[in-house]
């Protein structure tokens, strides 16, 4: 999916009946995006799985029961940028397992019922910058099990 429209509404992904539960899922995918687009009311948001080059980017994210946005295992440079992310269920961004270079950078995460951001399970090589992390219901950013090289700074 790819939407290059400036305003948000333009494109909607809303109470979906999606591939795992997925608004967006995108599995095996490279070069893909996902811009500008409004993602609500479903059970996960936008799932990311052993996928390459990915950009979520302008995206509004947000109500959906379980993750915002998650990536699964196996991604290799995704950029996460300039998005609101809020009022999901469990963690806002989640990111799980055997990932490298994830760049999450000036997004807004708040207001999850758990951790804003999520990191779990051998993500390496990763940059979290200049992200507004607020009002979440645990850990604003949570860190589980081996990373490396990953830098936190100007949140």
């Amino acid at each position: 999916m790819t939407s290059t429209a400036n305003n948000p509404s333009d494109t909607a992904v809303t109470s979906s009946t999606a591939t795992y539960d997925n608004a967006v899922y995108l599995n095996t995918s490279h070069g893909s995006e996902v811009i500008n687009s409004r993602i609500t009311g479903n059970r996960y948001g936008v799932g990311v799985e052993a996928s390459e080059d990915v950009l979520l980017e302008g995206n509004t994210v947000s109500n959906n029961t379980y993750h915002g946005i998650n990536f699964g295992s196996n991604n290799h440079l995704a950029i996460v940028r300039n998005n609101n992310v809020r009022r999901n269920g469990q963690y806002t961004v989640h990111v799980y397992g055997n990932n490298l270079n994830i760049m999450l950078s000036d997004n807004t995460i708040s207001n999850s019922g758990q951790h804003g951001l999520y990191l779990r399970d051998n993500n390496d090589d990763g940059l979290i910058e200049r992200n507004v992390i607020q009002n979440n219901g645990y850990a604003g950013v949570y860190f589980l099990y081996n990373h490396n090289r990953v830098t936190l700074r100007d949140n």
